[in-house]
């Protein structure tokens, strides 16, 4: 006989999965991805421009924005360089395990929160770290930042990002979570939660607002 933990813990992971698929509906997630029968290398050319970059490139090719996570392929063997064209061949080559790219002006959101998330736009030129009220329980913070400088929107290099900072971000403001948040791209430089560098250069990506919940 199922108990009532049980059936709670079934409904729950239910829940979980249809809010989580319908979180997707805008994202494309591309498993191994390759182009012409060869896996997407790593760079986009050899040895150079690797990871995001060339993941932004394929995303592009694909019809979407950017990506907003990807994971390394080791040793693909044969993986095909977006930026020229070439198909490169042995143990040296390395591909993706997975893409997953999102369109322009994606709005991330958490599939825990039980609030709808803030229809409200991200302005361009709003002071970094403004607090704007957007409900009673929730704070919308504009560029958010660490010592006037833009946050990262990983944690370290291209690793705990997107929600894992942003959550952080907002309970490191007395918040429980965050309830949803927009990737801003383009940024020159960007630091961490604890004010370390992550990034130097027109690739790194920062926030353009986190709404915090408590």
């Amino acid at each position: 006989m199922i108990n009532v933990s049980t059936i709670r813990l079934l409904l729950f992971s239910l829940v979980f999965s249809v809010l989580t698929s319908l979180h997707a509906e805008d994202t494309g997630t591309f498993r191994l991805p390759k182009l012409d029968g060869a896996y997407v290398h790593y760079c986009l050319s050899l040895k150079q421009n690797c990871g995001r970059p060339a993941a932004d490139k394929f995303c592009q090719l694909k019809g979407f924005h950017k990506t907003t996570a990807y994971k390394r392929f080791v040793k693909a063997g044969h993986t095909r360089v977006l930026g020229t064209g070439k198909v490169c061949s042995g143990p040296k080559c390395d591909g993706f395990q997975f893409i997953r790219c999102v369109p322009k002006g994606f709005v991330y959101t958490n599939p825990l929160s039980p609030r709808k998330p803030t229809t409200q736009a991200a302005p361009g030129t709003s002071s970094p770290g403004k607090r704007v009220k957007t409900a009673v329980s929730t704070s919308r913070f504009e560029l958010p930042a660490v010592n006037a400088v833009p946050l990262d929107w990983c944690q370290s290099r291209n690793t705990n990002c997107g929600l894992s900072v942003a959550d952080k971000f907002c309970r490191g403001k007395g918040y429980r979570y965050a309830q949803s948040y927009q990737m801003r791209d383009k940024v020159t430089r960007t630091v961490n939660l604890r004010g370390q560098q992550v990034c130097r250069g027109a690739q790194c990506k920062s926030f353009h607002y986190i709404v915090c919940q408590r």
